[in-house]
């Protein structure tokens, strides 16, 4: 099979390699269904061998699930339950604004996991994170304006009232 896919990939090669000026159509055709043959095969090849190595656990490839220590089986995450209670944890300088902190705030949960074939489970501690912005820029901690970025210079911002109207803080450097 492998000399006739050769024997094939020279006389496609041949055909547009050749000297003379004109190509019958089938000569052309036969060319570009030999080499979109050859394509075809090789990325079934592909397509079929790497599902196959990584099923087995001597290939390299890890399988994407935990195996049991007791029967081997695959273990699944059944689910993760939050507590839902947000302690600060940390409390740096605001990255947004001039002033400020931003508080960073974590919940604990468990995450639980079984074995598909012996049903054993077990549960492992997890957190999540949140950022919280708490800063602010002095100009508006007063007024209760927003700041947001100008929308008629590159640079500065633009303060928001609370009916909408927009005060322009920008500016153009040149």
């Amino acid at each position: 099979m492998i000399l006739l896919i050769y024997n094939n990939w020279q006389e496609a090669l041949h055909l547009y390699s050749s000297p003379t000026i004109c190509h019958e159509k089938g000569d052309i055709m036969k060319g570009i269904k030999t080499i979109a043959l050859i394509l075809a095969m090789a990325t079934s090849l592909l397509v079929f061998t790497v599902p196959a190595s990584a099923q087995d656990d001597e290939s390299g490839i890890a399988p994407h699930y935990e195996r049991c220590p007791d029967c081997g089986g695959r273990v699944v995450m059944l689910e993760t339950i939050w507590d839902n209670i947000w302690l600060v944890v940390d409390e740096p300088n605001c990255e947004h604004y001039n002033y400020g902190t931003d508080l960073v705030l974590q919940d604990q949960g468990r995450q639980y996991w079984q074995c598909t074939s012996c049903k054993r489970g077990t549960s492992y501690p997890v957190s999540r994170d949140k950022t919280e912005c708490h800063g602010y820029d002095p100009r508006t901690a007063a007024t209760g304006m927003k700041e947001a970025d100008c929308t008629h210079y590159c640079y500065g911002t633009d303060l928001i009232a609370k009916d909408g109207t927009k005060v322009c803080h920008g500016y153009d450097p040149k």
